[in-house]
């Protein structure tokens, strides 16, 4: 919302729940569902995993749209024998080609594809040496403890040299701090959408290990010429051990030549993953399909953020590509 705000569209975070407020709320105006007066020229943006919210809005005036970002709770947060086309979704945006493929082939919605972006402010390569640390993220932690206890097993130094660094609850700019100081960045999630992250960990120069979750696939490639992680398959953590055993024990020894061309690898996946990119893409879906609007307005819950949005009267026709330039639609 915040990137149609700067494009002139005017842009309002919705709230179902008066006075919930996240501490990163962006500058962009709110307002609560109760003072809802919606007209045939809104646009309300869902996200994925709010089915009751998509039931709730169904039939009120104006147009409905999805903003998928992980294809773990497209289904298993709906009702049996319900897809959002019962809700009266007209399109669906997701960032993730995988998810877009999944919700055009279940529900035969047309998708676009848009951009994401890696804040390169915060995730770059240090210039000082990577500490012997490992990160990981406590709600993407499956399997951590028993992996670390079968490494540490095979060579008490992995553990007892290595620090292993579980993140939750701090700060964006603490998180992003310990991820550059990480030599390793660990990701045991079975139920990635968009790998954010992974990407930003890889922006940030540590070699990211874990299970080849469905979403990561096109982008994360753990074997071959275009290597750039090491992987294992989805709750498997013996074979992921064996493949971050040389890469510790190189760690160990400070002999870290052999892993620079997947570190470089990594980097210049997440170097197009541009700001500038993402707020275009946007707009000019914006633009294309949203018509000669007036508004544009963001809901959010205390669970989840969710968009209401509007165009102004200066739409354009401008489109943005979404899969092979037009919307992915199987019939």
């Amino acid at each position: 919302m915040a990137i149609l705000q700067a494009a002139g569209f005017n842009a309002v975070i919705l709230y179902e729940t008066t006075g919930f407020k996240p501490a990163d709320l962006p500058r962009t105006p709110v307002a609560t569902m109760d003072t809802l007066e919606p007209d045939e020229n809104d646009i309300f943006v869902i996200p994925e995993g709010m089915p009751r919210i998509m039931r709730r809005l169904k039939d009120h005036l104006g147009r409905r749209f999805v903003i998928a970002l992980s294809w773990h709770y497209v289904f298993s947060t709906l009702p049996d024998g319900l897809d959002w086309r019962q809700f009266n979704i007209e399109r669906v945006m997701s960032v993730s080609p995988v998810i877009a493929r999944l919700i055009s082939w279940s529900m035969r919605l047309p998708v676009h594809l848009l951009s994401t972006s890696i804040d390169h402010h915060r995730y770059y390569q240090p210039l000082e040496t990577k500490a012997l640390q490992i990160a990981y993220i406590k709600c993407k932690a499956l399997h951590v403890d028993k992996l670390r206890n079968l490494l540490g097993a095979r060579n008490a130094d992995y553990i007892y040299k290595i620090k292993w660094l579980e993140l939750g609850g701090v700060s964006r700019d603490l998180y992003a701090a310990e991820i550059r100081r990480s030599s390793v960045f660990l990701s045991t999630s079975v139920a990635e959408g968009n790998p954010t992250s992974c990407l930003e960990a890889m922006a940030a120069g540590a070699i990211v290990a874990g299970y080849d979750a469905v979403g990561g696939k096109g982008i994360l490639f753990g074997d071959g010429p275009g290597q750039n992680c090491l992987l294992s398959p989805n709750g498997d953590y013996v074979s992921l051990a064996y493949r971050l055993a040389p890469l510790l024990d190189d760690l160990i020894k400070n002999r870290m030549e052999r892993w620079k061309p997947m570190i470089s690898r990594a980097a210049q996946v997440t170097a197009e993953l541009t700001d500038d990119g993402e707020a275009n893409a946007l707009i000019n879906f914006w633009r294309q399909y949203a018509g000669r609007q007036k508004h544009a307005v963001t809901m959010e819950s205390p669970a989840i953020s969710f968009a209401y949005a509007l165009t102004d009267d200066g739409a354009t026709t401008t489109s943005v590509p979404p899969l092979n330039g037009s919307p992915l639609r199987l019939r």
